[in-house]
């Protein structure tokens, strides 16, 4: 149930010594606020003296579609739900929410940050609709900017476009040398059309120079991907209905613990659509090849995304390295994917110098078609390993690239789960995969598995994603 949260005294007086201390002021936005907009709030909080200030928003729905684009050298903590009075704040980020007017082309919010740092929280951002652009919410820095997004709700956007379109809920691009950070966020109910490429559904994020992004405990949930109704293009490609993640040159990505389910790619004409990682793709540097640019993919659940495509690549994952860069999979389970025709593909397009690709403790199970599948194009180049990993469950064998060093996995063989068929893929009491781990893969062992608890429980570390006994797991895949 949604409440409204009051400090307490001992909280209060902590508060009004930070700011003091700080110089810092608070800005309140809304009806009842000293000012109409977020835009007018951030331009005065700009002008105002201090290192950092707040920015309080009421809980109302704001239609002003409001672009902050900001270059300043503060730090500004704007957070949603409160009351009239500014002194409760509500704990449902719906109770404060950026939308659109019904048949606006435009999204609700944009956020911009060339320096300085914007934290922006519990608040809603839905019904964005635009043409030949994505309809939710815009992340954008560059420079030496800071943003980050927690404790939001994004759903309900859609963009649609003759050509091609990113990003349905969450657009991300960062740059230089800046950071974006978006955690225990919903995003949720996104959509884009395209008459000839859509990608990310859920969120769209590219990372270039030494920018850094890190999504983290998300819910990345019934995003979709679609063509453009009478579209005349021959060929058309949707990929990546739940998440795409690109990081070019010394950049990097993290997708630490998100939960990405039953994102659908749709097929208006079937017989003409290209489908690439229906749940997740991420690809680093591109065909002409990074420079250290780095993917990490740790502790997440990518299951039950749904292709209706036919032709193309269609991996529940997929995974496609440049030159000179790395990409770590870790702790992570691919499960139950509908209309796949791979649970996992891996590869690189690259061809000099070596990219890496090391996959430590992976759970890849009950995937229409076949469980794993490597790209053997450029086997003197690549560099990577396969350990402490299941791939069970799947009608036909799979192939495992050639050139990854292998250690204590469990391929196309069966494999006791506690229970599968309520989204349960721990091991069994008396799994096989029990212990049976390797301690010190290529790759590393990561801190937790994916459900989020301790990594090693017992005498040594398990094979796959879940340890046995280490957390238990809800039905739908939600912790």
């Amino acid at each position: 149930m949604s409440r409204f949260v009051i400090p307490s005294s001992g909280s209060v007086l902590l508060a009004l010594a930070l700011c003091t201390s700080a110089q810092a002021d608070v800005f309140t936005v809304g009806p009842d606020g000293a000012f109409a907009t977020l835009a007018l709030a951030v331009a005065n909080a700009e002008a105002t003296a201090g290192a950092s200030h707040e920015i309080r928003l009421q809980a109302v729905i704001f239609t002003d579609k409001p672009f902050i684009d900001y270059e300043g050298d503060k730090s500004l903590s704007i957070s949603g739900g409160w009351n009239a009075a500014f002194d409760a704040q509500h704990t449902d980020p719906e109770a404060t929410a950026f939308t659109v007017l019904p048949g606006d082309d435009a999204r609700p919010l944009t956020l911009r940050a060339a320096s300085g740092a914007i934290e922006f929280s519990n608040a809603t951002v839905f019904g964005g609709q635009r043409v030949a652009d994505s309809g939710g919410l815009s992340l954008r820095t560059s420079g030496t900017g800071l943003l980050t997004v927690r404790d939001c709700v994004v759903r309900d956007n859609a963009g649609s476009t003759e050509n091609s379109i990113a990003g349905g809920g969450i657009d991300i691009f960062a740059n230089g040398a800046s950071r974006v950070r978006v955690s225990d966020c919903d995003v949720r109910d996104n959509s884009l059309e395209a008459g000839a490429s859509a990608a990310g559904g859920g969120i769209y994020a590219t990372a270039d120079n030494e920018a850094g992004i890190v999504l983290e405990h998300n819910r990345i949930v019934a995003n979709r991907l679609r063509m453009l109704p009478g579209s005349s293009t021959p060929f058309i490609e949707l990929n990546a209905a739940g998440v795409w993640l690109y990081a070019f040159s010394a950049s990097s990505v993290q997708l630490l613990h998100n939960r990405i389910v039953a994102n659908i790619v749709e097929a208006a004409d079937a017989t003409v659509v290209n489908a690439q990682g229906v749940g997740l793709s991420a690809t680093t540097g591109g065909a002409g090849g990074g420079i250290d640019a780095s993917i990490t993919i740790r502790g997440n659940i990518v299951r039950g995304n749904v292709s209706e495509a036919v032709l193309g690549t269609r991996a529940h994952v997929l995974l496609a390295t440049g030159n000179s860069d790395r990409l770590d999979l870790g702790d992570t389970e691919i499960t139950q994917g509908i209309g796949t025709a791979y649970g996992l593909f891996a590869g690189s397009y690259g061809n000099t110098p070596a990219s890496t690709l090391d996959i430590t403790n992976v759970t890849i199970a009950d995937n229409d078609g076949m469980g794993m599948r490597g790209n053997d194009r450029f086997p003197v180049v690549e560099l990577g390993s396969l350990f402490n990993t299941i791939v069970t469950g799947h009608g036909t064998a799979s192939l495992p690239p050639e050139w990854m060093a292998r250690g204590s996995n469990l391929i196309d063989v069966p494999v006791a789960f506690a229970a599968p068929a309520a989204g349960n893929y721990a091991p069994a009491a008396g799994s096989v995969a029990i212990d049976a781990g390797d301690g010190a893969p290529p790759g590393g062992l990561g801190a937790t598995d994916a459900g989020g608890g301790t990594r090693i429980v017992g005498a040594e570390v398990d094979i796959g994603a879940h340890e046995f006994g280490s957390l238990a797991l809800f039905g739908d895949g939600f912790e």
